[in-house]
C-alpha cells in the first residue's frame, strides 16, 4: 500500500511540475533584468584619505607670510618657501636654505610661519643679495650687469622690470635681437618657416593672392571703352578683311613654300 501511495503522490508531483507556468509580461522581464543588475553593482566604494588634522604651532604661529612680494602658507618650511619666490630657482634654493639655517640657527624642517620679523628681514636679505653669504657668482641671474659691471641676483618684480628694460635697449641700439623683437619674431634662432606665424598666413592663401592679382593686372589692361587695343583689334579685324575682294590672298598652298625655301 505504501508503495502504491507514493508512486501516485510522484505521479501528481510530475503533473504539477510539467504545467506550463503563465509567462511574465515582456517590460516586466526587463525591468526584473535591470533590477537584478543594479542589485548585483555594489556602489563605488572609492577609499577617501583622511583630512590631516591641523598641527597645532603655538600662539606665534602666522598663517600668511610675505615673504619678497610673494604671499605664502606658513605652513610651508623655509626650504621649500625660498624656491617659490620668482627668481630663486632649483639650484639655488637649496644652497640659501642651508645658508639660512646655519645663520638663524633653526632646523631644517621649521615652517616659515613661527619665523619672526627679524628673521624674516634677515632671509630676505639673504635672497636679495646671496653674493655676501658666499654663493658663487655663477648662480647669480644677473652677471656684470649693463649699468654698474657688478655681478648680482634680482628677485620678485624687479625680474620683470629689467627684462623689459633689457629689451628696450636692444630696440633702440637696433640689435639684431632687438629688431626680431620689435617685429614680433623669434629671437634665439629657430626656425620660423612653419612655426611661429603671426597675421595672414601666406602659405595658404598664394594661390588665391595670385589669381587676385592677376586679375586686378587684367583690369586695368582693359580700356574703358569695353574695346580690346594693340594687337589683338589686328588679329580680330584681319578675319573681316579676308573676306573683301579687294584683299589680297596668298594662293601657293603650305608644300610650295617649303620646296621653295629649301
Amino acid at each position: 500500500m505504501k508503495n502504491e501511495e507514493s508512486k501516485t503522490h510522484g505521479k501528481e508531483q510530475h503533473k504539477e511540475h510539467g504545467k506550463e507556468q503563465p509567462k511574465p509580461a515582456e517590460g516586466g522581464s526587463q525591468q526584473a533584468k535591470s533590477s537584478q543588475k543594479h542589485e548585483g553593482k555594489k556602489p563605488d566604494q572609492r577609499p577617501t584619505a583622511p583630512a590631516k588634522p591641523m598641527k597645532d604651532y603655538g600662539q606665534d604661529f602666522r598663517g600668511v607670510v610675505r615673504l619678497a612680494g610673494k604671499d605664502l602658507k606658513g605652513e610651508v618650511p623655509v626650504r621649500r618657501a625660498l624656491s617659490r619666490v620668482k627668481g630663486i630657482g632649483d639650484r639655488l634654493g637649496p644652497v640659501l636654505s642651508e645658508i639660512a639655517t646655519q645663520q638663524m640657527k633653526i632646523a631644517n624642517d621649521t615652517v616659515i610661519g613661527l619665523l619672526t620679523e627679524e628673521q624674516m628681514k634677515q632671509l630676505e636679505d639673504i635672497l636679495s643679495h646671496p653674493e655676501k653669504y658666499g654663493v658663487p657668482n655663477y648662480l647669480l641671474n644677473r652677471q656684470k650687469d649693463p649699468e654698474t659691471g657688478v655681478d648680482r641676483h634680482i628677485i620678485s618684480t624687479d625680474v620683470n622690470f629689467l627684462m623689459r628694460q633689457d629689451i628696450e635697449l636692444d630696440k633702440t641700439l637696433n640689435t639684431w635681437r632687438g629688431y626680431r623683437h620689435l617685429y614680433g619674431q623669434k629671437v634665439r634662432g629657430q626656425h620660423s618657416r612653419t612655426s611661429g606665424r603671426t597675421g595672414m598666413t601666406v602659405g595658404v592663401q598664394r594661390k588665391t593672392l595670385m589669381a587676385a592679382k592677376e586679375a586686378a593686372v587684367a583690369a586695368e589692361a582693359k580700356p574703358k571703352g569695353g574695346k580690346i587695343a594693340g594687337a589683338e583689334e589686328k588679329a580680330a579685324a584681319s578675319p573681316a578683311e579676308a573676306g573683301k575682294p579687294g584683299a589680297k590672298t596668298d594662293a601657293k598652298p603650305a608644300a610650295a613654300k617649303k620646296e621653295e625655301k629649301k
